[in-house]
């Protein structure tokens, strides 16, 4: 639990700013405004070195005819470990293997090594009854089970929540949901599975 909490106060951090711009507005059609972008400037350096997605646009429903809209200035997909993904997004991650571990993953924009790939979807629907909903679909190319952990950048309370994950079995596709619009989601500490290891509460 203790990793997870850092993820949660060191993105919580990171958004702060753009948070109290949304607070600050009203609420029909909010708009943070390209100088209140999700993610800070300090990533020019970081984007020579790895992967980063141009600045993008990010407009997520409420729900009762509301939405939340933001620019995500240029960022990495990965970033100490961490996965990025906003709503709208697939994105393609490989793992490395490290005596039977995981190591650090990696951005890779097409699946070369088709049994170390992770394939990342997120969306948020938007139903015509009823509140939003974050939707995250993992398919696993790898012959093995992987764990990970996640939080979500919640849209209506603008900080960074910690959400439940379950293991991905090998060579399947697995869907996380969760009860809340969120504006991004990160991934981390992605995790190799026994196969006679118990799966947590609520996973099947």
């Amino acid at each position: 639990m203790g990793d997870r909490a850092d993820m949660v106060r060191d993105r919580g951090r990171l958004f702060a700013a753009a948070a109290a711009a949304a607070l600050a507005l009203g609420c029909g059609g909010r708009d943070t405004g390209p100088s209140d972008a999700l993610h800070d400037d300090g990533v020019g350096s970081i984007c020579e070195e790895v992967p980063c997605r141009p600045g993008t646009r990010v407009i997520v429903p409420l729900g009762r005819g509301q939405h939340v809209e933001t620019t995500v200035r240029r960022s990495p997909y990965v970033e100490r470990g961490e996965v990025s993904i906003l709503p709208g997004e697939t994105i393609l991650v490989e793992l490395d293997f490290d005596g039977g571990e995981i190591g650090t993953p990696r951005y890779v924009p097409e699946a070369s090594l088709p049994d170390r790939t992770l394939r990342l979807s997120l969306g948020v629907d938007d139903p015509p009854s009823g509140l939003p909903r974050t939707l995250l679909r993992v398919q696993n190319d790898l012959d093995r089970a992987v764990s990970y952990e996640a939080g979500a950048m919640s849209a209506e309370e603008w900080r960074l929540v910690a959400v439940s994950t379950c293991p991905v079995g090998a060579g399947s596709v697995a869907f996380e949901v969760w009860p809340f619009p969120a504006l991004e989601a990160r991934l981390r500490s992605f995790r190799l599975v026994d196969p006679e290891e118990p799966l947590p509460e609520g996973c099947e």
